[in-house]
């Protein structure tokens, strides 16, 4: 912009020559001493989408930090981990995402896993339940299960005692372990079933 009755260029809408983003060029004469210019129009609006673009931006680049946060936080345990303290079911969800409800009995304990140095128990159940166990990368590797053979009275505890069997034995389970950012042990199987079990005090000795 140059003062003293020279002229100064604008950007206006609708007027003299085109110019990119839908503005034209127009020259006048610039406005006396002291007296400040009104901005153009077009000027504005030009700033406003950048501003908003530049927050379109801003929020995609937020959003995929928070996800890659969310992957990173998720991580395989280790036998020590595992070790450390039992864990009791709080969540189940089959391939469709309804709730297993056959797993929640009212009134019991919650089905819990408890690892000790080469064996896994699952504990609360109508029958107590053993196997060895070994990791393999993220997948859980059971062998040579055993079980008590109690009759289950209660139809509810003998409905979940055998759903609770589907969920980690047999060919079609393969089941894998993660740590999730919370530190509750997320188990998936084949199945597209999904367990969420989060940790509980060691029982008192």
């Amino acid at each position: 912009m140059q003062k003293g009755g020279r002229e100064v260029a604008l950007l206006r809408c609708g007027q003299g020559r085109p110019l990119a983003g839908g503005c034209t060029q127009l020259r006048r004469p610039a406005e006396h001493a002291g007296q400040r210019p009104a901005l153009p129009t077009c000027i504005r609006e030009i700033g406003m989408k950048r501003t908003y673009m530049l927050a379109l931006a801003w929020l995609a680049i937020g959003i995929g930090i928070g996800i890659g946060s969310s992957a990173r936080a998720a991580s395989t345990p280790t036998t020590d981990q595992l070790e450390a303290h039992p864990w009791q079911l709080t969540r189940a969800t089959d391939a469709q995402g309804k709730r297993i409800d056959a797993l929640f009995v009212r009134g019991r304990a919650p089905y819990t896993l408890r690892f000790q140095p080469g064996y896994m128990s699952e504990l609360n159940l109508c029958n107590q339940a053993s196997s060895h166990y070994h990791l393999q990368d993220d997948g859980l590797i059971l062998e040579s299960g055993i079980r008590t053979t109690a009759l289950c009275i209660n139809p509810k505890v003998d409905a979940q005692e055998r759903r609770a069997e589907t969920l980690f034995h047999g060919r079609d389970t393969a089941p894998t372990l993660a740590l999730d950012d919370t530190g509750a042990l997320v188990v998936r199987n084949a199945k597209g079933e999904v367990l969420v079990f989060k940790p509980a005090p060691l029982p008192a000795k």
